[in-house]
């Protein structure tokens, strides 16, 4: 899964510059960010409230086990609603 996600980073930072060069300016979308530091650190909590209330249908306890001691033992479901309300705020600033 993490492969996964690497080759999807890789493959925007490509697929960014690729675009920055053909128009002169990076692709921006309203609420998907991957050029953004702010919408990375909003996203990546959501995507950790999801792996570990995800544990019964993935499997990966130690993986789970090990993001809920990083996060404190955060409620997966505070993460998820966290994450929500700071993309959606990061979607605002276009306005």
């Amino acid at each position: 899964m993490i492969y996964y996600i690497i080759v999807f980073i890789i493959a925007a930072a490509i697929a960014g510059r690729v675009y920055r060069k053909a128009y002169g300016h990076v692709p921006e979308w309203k609420y998907f960010k991957p050029y953004s530091v702010t919408w990375w650190a909003a996203a990546v909590p959501g995507v950790i409230g999801i792996l570990i209330s995800g544990e019964p249908l993935h499997g990966w306890a130690e993986l789970t086990t090990t993001l809920s001691q990083a996060t404190g033992g955060a409620d997966p479901s505070l993460l998820i609603y966290g994450s929500l309300g700071g993309i959606g705020l990061t979607g605002r600033s276009d306005e």
